[in-house]
């Protein structure tokens, strides 16, 4: 499936019980918000006091007024109560302290009911909502109904105020947590892809985005009330500070992915270092404050706001200059943000008194987080697909370079560095006395005379093929390499007494009897000289030493007419003859150099 019509198919999912939402005109419930007056006042203050203090603003002036100490909100639902048959207040919470519900009744009389902040979980309605009975305990409808609110979070949370049935108030409940849950468990796939991701390419920026969408996961799980599912002991304060340290730890790990997957050219150091200050002040301050926030909780509010702007703020401009260089990475992240983006500078804004009339986006607000964690989960994994590409074509590069430095391009088979670190490996473990082990130097005889008849490609053709021949005749521990030129070098291994000879009687037949002619060229028969000295690597481990020896019983075999093979014999450094050295020089080894040289034709 593509991942656009996945996305369609996923915004579709999301809408669903918005759309619901939004077109639900039941007639059993109704929004008093328009009729409440916002108030500033003192816990326990008297009904008509409240009521002299309504006349007096008249609603105007303070509807939307902020308090540190205490705030009421008073209606007149005399009308409204009478449409129910069982009415309940359903109303929207922040983090308040202690609650007190005052009913006035149209004989002067009132009803004072006291909710203590650690018995508000029982309340509790989600999303962001607790639900108090409009009556009395005798069951008498409220002229006006007063809500007193202590040290209020932020008092716009508290506008949203319904009168509706207790059916209908505990089948909404069930729906939202229904919703809520849904969301929550959406949440762990992200989590679950980001742990196989990390453990293949183990890069940091994963553990940026896990925490993200971890703090995305605590945030909706404090703010609609499954925290008090999960904690029967937290209280409304609590979740609120959770709330506000998962929103700001969401928003340090979005700094920092934006700083790990944008180009680092495109998005400059100076926004690098921008981001890495907003992130991080914002997670700091936040914690801070909300240690300090009861003491001066609507200030905390405040002042985590303003820093979760500032980072909010810094964010998109950062995915704005990016984008604009061309980063295609910031485009994607900058398209499943803004719409979050939005969201989030509406709520902080009404929070801070500059846009008092905005909306309370509930719904849509996750909508847009699922579809910001969406699209920068796809984000992730592009990144992660990109970076694993690259290391695998890294890698692949790696061998390919690894084996034309180790190996022969013409015959494939390994050149002097790939046998000499062979060599060693062998050298360097403990001998097996039943096995007999020989290095084998064999040269092509009047190779010469080919190239200078035929022309090159047909020496290059002979060396390919005789290159095939030393392979396939070659065991699975055996050692087969080309040195240079016409001359190659084995190192065989035979449990039998005899059995290098034998090897190296067999390998010189089935080069005479090859053809090495093709349709256009056709060659005499090609044979092989062969040098060989038995090796003890108990005595000697000196490939010098092994290879001279080598080297004169294939020198020897030249001057016998060629196509012949003679053992040599392994002598000592210091026991070589004047002659022994210049010969060695002149048919060894080069000194300090990548290539033997090849014997004489």
């Amino acid at each position: 499936m593509g991942i656009g019509l996945r996305y369609l198919l996923f915004i579709i999912f999301l809408l669903l019980p918005l759309a619901a939402h939004s077109q639900d005109t039941r007639p059993d419930s109704i929004n008093i918000s328009n009729r409440i007056c916002t108030l500033t006042g003192s816990e326990g203050a008297d009904f008509n006091a409240l009521i002299a203090q309504k006349n007096q603003f008249d609603c105007s002036e303070d509807k939307y007024s902020k308090t540190t100490d205490y705030l009421w909100l008073i209606a007149n639902v005399k009308a409204q109560a009478g449409q129910f048959s069982d009415p309940i207040i359903r109303m929207r919470t922040s983090r308040h302290g202690d609650v007190s519900i005052l009913r006035h009744f149209n004989d002067g009389s009132s009803y004072n009911e006291f909710i203590a902040l650690k018995d508000m979980n029982e309340k509790w309605r989600s999303p962001y909502a607790i639900a108090v009975d409009l009556r009395d305990d005798i069951g008498r409808n409220p002229d006006f109904i007063a809500i007193g609110i202590q040290k209020p979070w932020d008092p716009q949370n508290w506008q949203d105020v319904k009168i509706l049935e207790r059916i209908l108030d505990e089948q909404l409940d069930q729906e939202s947590r229904q919703y809520s849950a849904l969301i929550t468990g959406l949440l762990f796939a992200p989590i679950l892809l980001n742990f196989v991701i990390f453990i293949i390419i183990r890069q940091r920026f994963i553990l940026y985005h896990t925490l993200m969408v971890v703090g995305i996961m605590v945030n909706h799980i404090s703010w609609t009330g499954q925290i008090f599912d999960i904690f029967p002991s937290i209280t409304m304060a609590d979740r609120s500070i959770i709330s506000h340290i998962a929103l700001s730890a969401v928003g340090f790990a979005a700094c920092m992915l934006i700083r790990s997957i944008c180009n680092p050219k495109k998005l400059g150091r100076f926004l690098q270092s921008t981001l890495l200050i907003a992130g991080s002040s914002c997670l700091l301050i936040t914690i801070i404050v909300m240690i300090l926030s009861p003491a001066w909780p609507l200030i905390g509010s405040q002042i985590f706001h303003i820093f979760f702007i500032i980072m909010t703020f810094t964010a998109l401009c950062s995915l704005i200059y990016a984008s604009l260089r061309g980063d295609k990475m910031a485009m994607l992240q900058l398209a499943g943000l803004s719409f979050a983006i939005v969201i989030s500078i509406i709520r902080v804004g009404r929070a801070l008194g500059f846009w008092e009339n905005a909306p309370v986006l509930d719904l849509e607000f996750n909508i847009a987080v699922m579809l910001e964690l969406l699209t920068i989960s796809y984000v992730v994994g592009l990144r992660a697909y990109q970076l694993r590409k690259s290391r695998d074509e890294a890698l692949q590069e790696s061998k390919v370079l690894g084996l034309l430095a180790h190996s022969d391009s013409l015959t494939k088979l390994l050149n002097r560095r790939g046998f000499m670190e062979k060599y060693s490996k062998i050298a360097a473990q403990s001998e097996k006395r039943d096995i007999n082990r020989a290095i084998m130097l064999i040269d092509i005889d009047k190779f010469k005379k080919v190239n200078d008849e035929f022309g090159h490609d047909a020496g290059d053709m002979v060396l390919v093929q005789m290159g095939t021949l030393l392979k396939n005749s070659c065991r699975e521990n055996d050692i087969c390499a080309r040195l240079g030129g016409e001359e190659f070098i084995l190192l065989i291994s035979s449990y039998k007494e005899n059995g290098v000879d034998s090897f190296a009687q067999r390998l010189r037949a089935t080069i005479n009897n090859h053809d090495f002619s093709d349709d256009e060229i056709t060659l005499d028969k090609i044979t092989v000289s062969i040098g060989i000295v038995m090796m003890d690597l108990a005595q000697e481990r000196d490939f010098k030493a092994y290879y001279h020896a080598a080297d004169k019983a294939l020198y020897s075999a030249k001057h016998l007419g060629r196509d012949a093979i003679v053992f040599g014999e392994l002598s000592k450094p210091d026991a070589l003859s004047a002659s022994d050295h210049k010969q060695s020089k002149e048919d060894g080894i080069k000194k300090g150099g990548d290539e033997f040289t090849p014997a004489t034709s």
